[in-house]
C-alpha cells in the first residue's frame, strides 16, 4: 500500500514574443517588447504515494514528493517607445525604436544588443538576469484508484488533484511493476 514514483517531465515555457507591461506600471515608460527564446522546464521528482484500498477494485491514494526543476532558454527585453494604455498589445504602434518596419524583425533587436537599455528613447535588447538555472519541484497529490485484479498491474486513476508547482486536476492510467 506504499508506492515510490519517480516522474521526469518536460514542459514547453516558451510563449509568443510580445509587449509585455508589469501590473500598475505605466505604459509609456515600462513597456518591453519581450522574447522568449527555447524556455523550457526539465524536472525529476519523486513522490511518496500511500493507498488506502476500500475493496480489491476501488481505493483512494495521497502523497507527496520533491525534486528539481532546470530551466533552459533565455529571455531578451528590449524597451518599447510609443506606447500608452490603448495600444500596449499592437505591436506596430508600440515597438522598440530600433525596428525598421511594422513590426520588429530578429536583425532588428539583435544590433541594439550590447550597453545598457535605458529606456524607451535609447533601447538596448538584454537579457533577463532573474530568471533561476533551477527551481525546486513540490509535489502533493491525491485521488480516486480503479484497479482490475485480473490485468496485474494496470490502475486507472479516476480523478487525481494535487499540487505540481500549480494546481492540478485531471486522470491518468498507470502501471505498477
Amino acid at each position: 500500500n506504499f508506492d515510490i514514483a519517480v516522474g521526469l517531465g518536460y514542459q514547453n515555457m516558451s510563449p509568443p514574443h510580445g509587449n509585455w507591461l508589469g501590473r500598475g506600471k505605466e505604459a509609456a515608460v515600462d513597456t518591453d517588447y519581450v522574447q522568449v527564446k527555447g524556455m523550457s522546464l526539465i524536472s525529476l521528482d519523486v513522490n511518496f504515494v500511500w493507498n488506502a484500498w476500500v475493496n480489491e477494485y476501488l481505493g483512494f491514494y495521497y502523497g507527496a514528493g520533491l525534486g528539481l526543476g532546470i530551466l533552459t532558454g533565455k529571455v531578451l527585453r528590449t524597451s518599447a517607445a510609443g506606447c500608452n494604455a490603448d495600444n500596449v498589445g499592437d505591436e506596430t504602434q508600440c515597438k522598440p525604436i530600433v525596428c525598421a518596419g511594422a513590426t520588429c524583425s530578429e536583425d532588428d533587436l539583435a544590433r541594439s544588443e550590447g550597453g545598457k537599455d535605458n529606456g524607451p528613447g535609447d533601447p538596448h535588447r538584454f537579457k533577463e538576469s532573474s530568471i533561476p538555472g533551477a527551481i525546486p519541484i513540490i509535489n502533493v497529490v491525491g485521488g480516486v484508484s480503479l484497479r482490475f485484479p485480473e490485468v496485474r498491474g494496470l490502475e486507472l486513476r479516476l480523478l487525481e488533484a494535487g499540487f505540481h508547482n500549480a494546481f492540478f486536476l485531471g486522470s491518468s492510467v498507470a502501471y505498477l511493476f
